[in-house]
């Protein structure tokens, strides 16, 4: 069913209690910010929900009652500040959640509670300045993370816990200048990391990237002047990594990750 382009402002279970057989709903392009209690309650069949484009400013535990089949949640382009704790709940076969520019401020650890399936979450520009320890514990099926074009400044070792199985983390257009020692080694599985248009100074010798498959790795648009040898350890084992577009100063300090260069090559 699709209602895109409307002017609906509110959602009811009376409004789409005609619909129980539906299996997708498209309600984009309106005006919605309040949705009722339990609104969606007789829709248990529903697969696709699409509510992109609206006014939606909270989400609560009763918002997605009797969707306990839907698979795709489309809710970009709102004014969603605040999800409150279960609000995932009543949907665990959720696989891919999109939550992309929106006005999210922190993730919580209590906030993706229920969502054992999802695949794919879409949390790009927000303006998410922290994760908190455990936010990824309750999505350990996690593949594709999109987190760029938001607030965070530097990356702790307790942001990613939970994410064995995740491949695709991208943090680009963001304000990271730091990222401590262990952030990425609860990712094992991890292929493409995305750090492109931040403001990195330096590759830490304590960033640890022996454990991951990571396959391209992308590093443009920083603040990087030279690169110390111990950064060879790090991106010598990586097909494809990226560092142009970086102020390079390339004086003796650099030196010694030449010579590495030199050597591996002889």
């Amino acid at each position: 069913l699709d209602l895109e382009w409307n002017q609906i402002t509110t959602l009811s279970q009376s409004d789409l209690s005609r619909y129980r057989g539906l299996e997708s709903l498209d309600l984009g392009e309106n005006l919605i910010y309040v949705i009722n209690s339990q609104a969606f309650y007789l829709l248990s069949n529903l697969t696709t929900l699409t509510l992109y484009n609206n006014q939606i400013t909270i989400l609560r535990p009763d918002t997605f009652t009797g969707l306990e089949n839907v698979h795709y949640l489309y809710l970009g382009y709102n004014d969603v500040s605040e999800i409150q704790n279960g609000t995932f709940s009543p949907t665990p076969q959720l696989i891919e959640l999109y939550l992309y520019n929106n006005k999210l401020t922190s993730l919580r650890s209590d906030m993706f509670t229920g969502l054992g399936s999802l695949k794919t979450l879409h949390l790009y520009s927000n303006e998410i300045s922290d994760i908190q320890a455990g936010t990824f514990s309750s999505t350990p099926q996690l593949r594709y993370l999109r987190m760029d074009h938001n607030k965070l400044t530097n990356l702790r070792s307790d942001m990613f816990t939970g994410l064995g199985n995740l491949w695709d983390l991208w943090l680009d257009n963001s304000e990271i200048s730091d990222i401590q020692a262990g952030t990425f080694n609860s990712i094992p599985q991890l292929s493409d990391l995305g750090l492109g248009h931040n403001k990195l100074t330096t590759l830490r010798s304590d960033i640890d990237l022996s454990n991951q498959t990571i396959h391209r790795l992308y590093l443009g648009n920083n603040k990087l002047t030279t690169l110390p040898n111990t950064a060879y350890d790090i991106l010598s084992t990586i097909s494809d990594v990226n560092v142009d577009k970086n102020p390079w100063q390339c004086d003796c300090r650099m030196v010694p990750f030449r010579s590495m260069m030199n050597e591996s090559h002889s």
